[in-house]
């Protein structure tokens, strides 16, 4: 079974604002439903508001997935994933970081849809 967690913080009160956590809530039912979509059930998907409340349920029990959704929570989730290497750390955002290279897996390629979002949408010009 996978453990995830979903993790609200970020900089400034707009991370903790409702949007998020609708996000989040939409997030867990996309995770939640991978079942019917031919993948592994996710297994207990949690959210929760802080970073340290994260960090604090690793180190009492394995966590398989971390998920930031806030991009000013890179170092955090840098620390995070050095910290715990068998814990794959994510940041959901808005746009990819800028000057950074971004990662992809190559089974990921059998997702025809999201990959082609993937790359695409890296070349969109950033919003202001």
């Amino acid at each position: 079974m996978q453990r995830i967690l979903i993790v609200l913080e970020g900089q400034g009160e707009s991370a903790m604002s409702e949007d998020y956590k609708v996000f989040a809530d939409r997030l867990k039912g996309h995770l939640d439903m991978a079942e019917e979509s031919g993948f592994k059930k996710a297994g207990e998907i949690m959210i929760v508001k802080k970073a340290s409340e994260a960090e604090q349920i690793i180190r009492q029990e394995r966590v398989n997935v971390v998920i930031f959704l806030s991009r000013t929570m890179e170092i955090k989730a840098g620390e995070m994933a050095a910290a715990h290497p068998n814990t794959s750390v994510l940041i959901v955002a808005d746009r990819f970081p800028e000057g950074k290279i971004v990662w992809v897996q190559k089974n990921w390629l059998s997702w025809a849809n999201t990959i082609r979002e993937l790359i695409f949408y890296a070349n969109q010009p950033l919003a202001k």
